[in-house]
């Protein structure tokens, strides 16, 4: 059985249509929801990696600063003032744990409405 952990605040793995999970057979997942960062890596603290990971970017309502569709210089200079961590920041910290035990990156795919 595959494991997928799915980060987002918002939408909803069971319930939400629009969300496609990584899998080629129904039946054949166990799905994760984690809304946070924070629940983010205390589910890989407490349940080790899982076969694929579902990244959201924005995490939290601050996320959503109306200079998102404005670029990427543009929105990336209000990442010094979120006070909430973002799906990056999950992605980033994934990295420095499989580097420091010694373990391949899980599949993952990003499914962010932000450009």
């Amino acid at each position: 059985m595959k494991v997928i952990l799915f980060l987002d605040d918002y939408r909803d793995p069971f319930a939400d249509g629009r969300v496609h999970l990584p899998v080629k057979e129904e039946g054949d997942e166990s799905v994760a929801w984690v809304k946070t960062f924070q629940q983010f890596k205390s589910w890989i603290e407490q349940n080790g990696l899982p076969d694929h990971i579902c990244f959201d970017h924005d995490l939290h309502k601050e996320h959503y600063h109306k200079d998102m569709y404005k670029g990427m210089v543009a929105y990336n200079k209000h990442y010094q003032n979120f006070k909430h961590k973002t799906g990056r920041d999950a992605a980033m910290w994934l990295i420095q744990y499989c580097q420091a035990n010694k373990k391949p990156i899980p599949k993952w795919t990003v499914h962010s409405s932000n450009p």
